[in-house]
C-alpha cells in the first residue's frame, strides 16, 4: 500500500504545503479555485494515511522556511481569514468546509497519541480559540452570519473530535482554552440545525468516562445542569 511508504508520504507531504503557502494569501479566483483543491487533497489523503496526524502536520514545513500546515489550517479557521480578499462567497465557504475537514480526519489519525508532539499540537490548537486568533470561533460566527449550513456542521464535526479525542486533557481545563472549548460545544449543543448540534453529543458521552474525580469541577454537575437546559430546550422546541 503506497499511502504507507514513508517516502512517498514525505513528498506528498511536501508538495502540499507548498501549495498552501503559495496559495493561502489570495490573489484571484483562480488562486482560490486551487486552494480549495490544495485542501480538499490534504483531506483525501489524511483520510487514506494513517500516518498524517497532528504531530505531521505541526513537523511538517519547507525547510523550516514558511508555516506548518497545521499553521496553515488554523490561519484559514481563524480571525485571519476573516481579513483575506475571497474571490467569490462560494470559495471562502469552501475553504472553511475542506480546511475543517482535513484537521478533522488528521486529529482522528491517534498513532501519535501520547507523544509529546501531539500533546503541542493540541495545546497550540486549544489556545488559538482565544482572541485574537478565535480559531473556531471567528469561522463559525462568518458560517452562521452568511447562512452557510455545511460550513457550519463541518466546524461542529471539528470541535467535536478534537474535543472526543483529546478528552482526558479537555477535561482537566488545565490548558488554556479548554474553558472555550467547552463553551463553543455547549452554544453548537443547543443550534437549531440538528446536523449542527449532534456531532457534539458524542462529546459528553466521551466526558461520562472520565471520572469526575479527574476533571475539572465546572464539567461536573454544573457541566451537565447546562446540558440538561440545553437538551430540554430543543425537545420543547424541536
Amino acid at each position: 500500500d503506497f499511502t504507507n511508504n514513508g517516502s512517498v508520504t514525505d513528498a506528498v507531504m511536501e508538495t502540499l504545503q507548498i501549495a498552501l503557502s503559495g496559495y493561502i494569501s489570495g490573489g484571484g479566483e483562480q488562486q482560490d479555485a486551487l486552494l480549495c483543491l490544495t485542501l480538499g487533497a490534504l483531506t483525501k489523503w489524511a483520510e487514506a494515511c494513517k500516518k498524517i496526524t497532528l504531530s505531521r502536520l505541526l513537523e511538517s514545513t519547507n525547510n523550516g522556511n514558511s508555516s506548518s500546515i497545521l499553521q496553515q489550517l488554523v490561519a484559514l479557521l481563524s480571525s485571519q481569514s476573516q481579513q483575506r480578499q475571497w474571490s467569490t462567497a462560494k470559495h471562502a465557504e469552501d475553504a472553511i468546509i475542506k480546511s475543517a475537514s482535513a484537521l478533522t480526519a488528521c486529529i482522528d489519525n491517534t498513532s501519535d497519541f501520547g507523544t509529546q508532539s501531539r500533546r503541542a499540537a493540541v495545546a497550540s490548537l486549544l489556545a488559538s480559540i482565544t482572541a485574537p486568533t478565535e480559531f473556531l470561533v471567528a469561522p463559525f460566527n462568518t458560517a452562521e452570519s452568511q447562512q452557510w449550513e455545511d460550513a457550519a456542521v463541518a466546524l461542529s464535526n471539528l470541535a467535536s473530535t478534537l474535543a472526543r479525542e483529546e478528552i482526558d486533557e479537555i477535561s482537566t481545563c488545565r490548558l488554556p482554552g479548554c474553558s472555550d472549548l467547552i463553551e463553543l460545544l455547549l452554544g453548537l449543543q443547543a443550534h437549531p440545525i440538528h446536523n449542527v448540534a449532534v456531532p457534539v453529543l458524542e462529546v459528553w458521552l466521551a466526558l461520562q468516562d472520565v471520572p469526575t474525580s479527574d476533571r475539572h469541577p465546572t464539567l461536573a454537575a454544573p457541566l451537565y445542569q447546562q446540558l440538561t437546559e440545553v437538551i430540554l430546550n430543543r425537545v420543547a422546541y424541536p
